[in-house]
């Protein structure tokens, strides 16, 4: 897995466990267990099925598609957070977070090149608001005898 998809993996757990006051009539401490909540179930599923790719990757599409506007939800709350709200999430949910995020990582490791996991990290990441990470640009090749080419070892 590449260190781009890690880091947006991170972004993703992170935007998915943040929580806003202003998000449906829910307090800070409501939304915040049930962000974390919603990213402990997807390392659970990315642990248990982390030989069988097929099945992890159907197992999260579903719980995307079933969780959907929740996901909506806590992406939408994660953009309004203020500091304040930053802070008391921290302190209550970020050891959890953390933990999930870990697990979470570790068993998509496993599933990374399969389309169909791939596939469902798409869908957490449109019904949460966030971006999947961009394919970084390869540079053209040089052309032979180009007098910038760097000079290989």
């Amino acid at each position: 897995m590449s260190r781009a998809t890690l880091v947006w993996l991170h972004r993703l757990a992170l935007a998915a466990c943040l929580s806003a006051t202003a998000c449906g009539g829910m307090s800070t401490s409501d939304l915040g267990e049930q962000s974390v909540k919603l990213i402990e179930q997807l390392a659970d599923i990315a642990e248990r099925d982390k030989a069988d790719c097929a099945k992890m990757g159907a197992e999260l599409e579903q719980f995307v598609r079933d969780n959907e506007p929740l996901f909506r939800k806590v992406g939408e709350a994660a953009k309004k957070q203020s500091p304040e709200d930053r802070k008391k999430y921290d302190e209550k949910f970020k050891a959890r977070s953390e933990a999930a995020t870990k697990r979470m990582t570790e068993g998509l490791t496993a599933c990374a090149g399969n389309a169909q996991v791939q596939g469902s990290l798409k869908l957490v990441s449109e019904a949460s608001g966030t971006s999947s990470p961009k394919p970084e640009p390869k540079p053209p090749p040089l052309a032979t005898g180009d007098a910038t080419a760097a000079p290989t070892p």
